[in-house]
């Protein structure tokens, strides 16, 4: 029964001659689907017809064409088959072979991939007129792998979803279950672990979780133009003759299941109206009129629909749902739970977008991060560049994950990003040995303990106002997403730490000032969430891509996080939620007083469990251990205490420019270690004060520089209430000459800056009676220092007695310790062994003492602190005294 080739090509006139036979093409009218050959043998054409492995679709456009064409493939089918269609003036124009070819000889013959079809197939199938061109059986059908390319061209009677079959079998349980030993062996996935079901156990019985597919069909037109024109507008890479498919971790389903399950709820609503009957009957009355499968563009209306219709919808409907609540929700419930083993191919369900995470990272300093945006972790589909042919045989694409934890910017809280990524790992691996893993598992391993990040989250958040804190540790240099400090360009600037060095000293912790002293330290600054670049090798591009299911959800939650962010920002406040405050970081940013450096300090405990960060708990009375002049401590006290206090003594100024002599200057003048900085600290401890020291080093050489400079810092003074100490200001103090100009340019910016200080400054000096005139009248209270007297000398000697006492170690004779005191500085009066130590002196020999007492006491027993050792320590700094002695003589006489 053969056809001219060219008569059927253009169309043009029916012969019913089925003598010869040649090889064609289909004309431009027609389009041939038999295994992407459009020059296939007519004959063989045919077959394919019959066996189901070709269609014909029209693409005429008007209707009179359609109608043409119609009419002529109409009488064609009455050639070759015994029984025509049924006439019916009702029938679409749409007409084509396809419909008449499954009525050959009065059979059926539904094409080798809808071959042994269950009883449940056939039955939606037999009341199917022959004018219906495609048909979709509302079953979940598992495919058997040697049916997988034939299925990318849809038979006329196909099912609605289609995933494939594992092994040629359907599901079956995992003996592996949780607990079991754990393997990394390079077997194909495929064929192994993923071939297989996971079976774990809840409450003494086993649930069955089914194996994910790695990929699902959607046959059904109107499912494709439902998924389409419902949820996509029209964007989806589908089209009406093939299958769309849909790849592991079906993204798209995970987020359209509310969307699904909304909409066939308003389905079945829209049916219960036209017909209330049980879920069996509208089954039946849809096989006895079953519904062409045709896809409509746009939103679907169901008030307009008939009860076949609805029901038809309701069915395909209801076999994606069974695929979800079958396959994915269990699998994505299960691994959200955060199992104790876990595959490459189960990230995406491993890590949702707002699950909360540990990097494991020694680098990376903020160790809690909240997940936000996810990529790859899919296999490659196709060779990627570099890649050697078939090594990218079931390799993965690493998986990646965005990223923040909360920040303050000395303003308001804020999200940082990072990104972070897990390479592809072979077989099952432990879930925490990954290198970002779940809190819950972080808390389990004992990675981190709750209480302690909230203790430390509350410190954080306390720690946002200006505060003054002593730290006891090293100082950070890195960034809490492990970029080196040392790499955000702060090297230029000569007050900033960037290295990981030792701090012991007072700090005043202060994000805004810090921030605007070092830009780069800002936490948003070049942490933006970056859109992922799609990989072209993770999927063909007629495959649902994904990567849009992923933007989805990363919109969906940062709209939601936005809202919570805005109003902190908008009341001043900050986290309070028990998952927002493990996101705020271990580190400060802070001013170290004794260095006058910032720095990036740690918030929390060193390795032996002290916090490294603590309160500054001032001494009751600090003056009762400084011994100084009669009077000066009174005269100090009155100073500081009347400025820091809002009496009549503060508020009265008696300057007639406005703005100058609000500052409390104060000099203090005399011979080295005599008490002239331990003053200034006791008047900062005494009144609750940081002590800001600094020295000439600080402020630079040239005038220019020095008064940039120290306007700076006493600016920083004045915010913080510090009491300021300029140590060794000799060179700013000194009498300006006729010659010298440089130097007089210095102590003149010196004096301008001074005027215009409203805070407290001790300045300090050994050289006696040699400043500028100028500064008697800028300087509140000079007072001179003489060198320590007997009963000073004792005193001191006291003071360190009753501190070593203190300590339980120690074991001291105080009568002994104080006639050996009374011996050194009698021996030190005689010109020979002078001059008599001073306290800095006396302290550095308290301090060789007992490091003597240590090294000969024995091991585990108490340390002696005998007079010995003193001695010792004298005779030694007797000898290098008389050497400089000797050396400053010989120098005198030009020797």
């Amino acid at each position: 029964m053969d056809l001219l080739a060219d008569e059927l090509s253009d169309l043009s006139k029916i012969q019913n001659d089925t003598e010869s036979a040649d090889d064609s093409s289909v004309g431009a009218e027609l389009l041939i689907a038999a295994n992407g050959n459009t020059n296939t043998n007519l004959k063989q054409w045919f077959k394919d017809m019959t066996d189901g492995r070709s269609r014909v679709v029209i693409f005429k456009s008007t209707q009179d064409e359609l109608k043409t064409c119609g009419e002529r493939l109409d009488d064609l089918a009455k050639t070759l088959f015994k029984q025509a269609r049924k006439e019916n003036p009702d029938s679409p124009l749409k007409w084509t072979l396809v419909a008449h070819l499954h009525e050959i000889d009065g059979g059926v013959s539904y094409g080798t991939s809808m071959n042994n079809l269950t009883p449940e197939a056939t039955s939606y199938i037999e009341n199917v007129d022959c004018s219906v061109t495609w048909f979709s059986i509302p079953i979940l059908n598992h495919m058997d792998m040697k049916d997988t390319q034939r299925s990318l061209h849809p038979n006329r009677f196909h099912y609605s979803i289609e995933i494939p079959k594992v092994n040629g079998d359907l599901p079956r349980a995992n003996p592996l279950k949780e607990g079991a030993e754990l393997t990394r062996t390079g077997s194909n996935l495929s064929e192994t672990a993923a071939s297989l079901d996971i079976a774990i156990e809840q409450g003494g019985s086993h649930e069955i979780l089914h194996e994910l597919p790695e990929w699902l069909l959607v046959n059904s037109l109107r499912l494709r133009r439902f998924l389409d024109y419902e949820f996509c507008d029209g964007t989806l890479p589908c089209s009406t003759e093939d299958p769309f498919l849909i790849l592991r971790p079906f993204k798209m389903l995970v987020y359209l299941r509310g969307k699904i399950k909304k909409r066939i709820r308003s389905f079945k609503l829209a049916r219960t109206k036209l017909l209330d009957t049980s879920d069996e009957e509208y089954v039946k009355r849809y096989k006895e009129e079953p519904v062409e499968d045709i896809g409509m563009r746009g939103y679907q209306n169901q008030s307009l629909m008939d009860l076949s219709t609805l029901t038809g919808w309701i069915l395909d409907l209801g076999c994606v749902e069974e695929f979800i609540d079958t396959y994915i929700e269990p699998q994505r419930v299960h691994l959200a739970s955060a199992p104790a083993s876990v595959r490459f191919l189960d990230m995406w369900f491993l890590f949702p977008i707002g699950a909360l995470v540990y990097v494991r990272d020694n680098n990376t300093p903020q160790k809690i991060w909240r997940v936000v945006q996810t990529a790859g972790g899919r296999k490659w589909m196709s060779k990627a560049p570099l890649v050697s042919e078939g090594s990218n045989e079931n390799t993965f694409s690493d998986f990646v994950l965005d990223c923040y934890y909360l920040d303050y910017t000395g303003h308001e809280y804020v999200p940082v990003y990072a990104r972070f990524s897990i390479t592809n790992f072979a077989g099952i691996q432990s879930t925490a040995t990954l290198p970002v893993i779940p809190f819950t598992i972080a808390l389990d391993q004992g990675y981190v303990i709750k209480e302690e990040l909230l203790t430390r989250a509350a410190k954080f958040q306390e720690l946002t106002q200006v505060s003054h804190r002593h730290y006891s540790g090293r100082s950070q240099d890195r960034t809490p997403w492990g970029t080196k400090l040392l790499e955000l360009g702060t090297n230029a600037l000569e007050n900033v730490s960037i290295y990981s060095e030792r701090v012991d000293s007072e700090v005043i912790v202060d994000f805004q000032r810090a921030i605007q002293e070092v830009s780069s330290w800002n936490p948003t600054a070049g942490t933006s969430l970056q859109p992922h670049i799609d990989d072209s090798h993770e999927r063909p591009s007629d495959t649902d891509p994904d990567s849009q299911w992923s933007r989805k959800f990363t919109q969906d939650y940062i709209a939601t996080e936005t809202l919570k962010w805005d109003q902190w920002a908008k009341k001043g406040s900050g986290p309070t939620d028990e998952e927002d405050l493990f996101l705020l970081p271990d580190r400060i940013f802070a001013f170290v007083l004794k260095t006058r450096t910032w720095a990036c300090l740690h918030l929390g405990k060193n390795a032996f469990g002290e916090e490294q960060l603590t309160e500054i708990i001032p001494q009751k009375h600090p003056w009762d251990n400084l011994e100084l002049p009669l009077g000066h401590k009174e005269i100090v006290q009155s100073l500081i205490e009347s400025h820091f206090s809002n009496n009549v003594g503060k508020q009265m100024h008696f300057d007639l420019v406005k703005g100058k002599g609000k500052g409390v200057i104060i000099l203090l003048h005399g011979v080295p270690g005599v008490g002239k900085t331990s003053t200034a600290e006791c008047a900062a401890e005494s009144n609750g004060r940081p002590l800001l020291p600094i020295i000439c080093g600080d402020l630079g050489l040239t005038p220019s520089e020095v008064e940039v400079k120290l306007q700076h810092i006493f600016r920083l003074a004045q915010a913080w209430g510090c009491v300021m100490l300029l140590d060794e200001a000799d060179v700013f103090l000194a009498q300006r000459t006729a010659t010298d100009t440089e130097r007089n340019a210095l102590v003149s910016v010196f004096l301008r800056t001074l005027e215009y200080y409203e805070g407290i400054l001790f300045l300090t000096t050994n050289r006696v009676g040699v400043f500028d005139e100028a500064f008697k009248s800028r300087i509140h209270i000079s007072l001179y220092y003489p060198p320590l007297q007997q009963d000073q000398t004792l005193k001191i000697w006291k003071s360190h007695i009753q501190k070593a006492i203190q300590d339980p170690r120690i074991k001291i004779d105080s009568d002994q310790l104080i006639l050996c005191a009374n011996d050194i500085f009698e021996r030190q009066l005689d010109p020979q062994f002078g001059p008599v130590w001073n306290g800095r002196q006396i302290r550095n020999a308290f301090q060789s003492a007992v490091a003597l007492a240590c090294f000969h006491a024995k091991t585990g027993g108490p340390i002696q602190l005998e007079t010995k050792y003193f001695k010792q320590v004298f005779d030694v700094s007797d000898q290098t005294t008389c050497g400089w002695s000797g050396s400053a003589i010989r120098m005198h006489n030009g020797i």
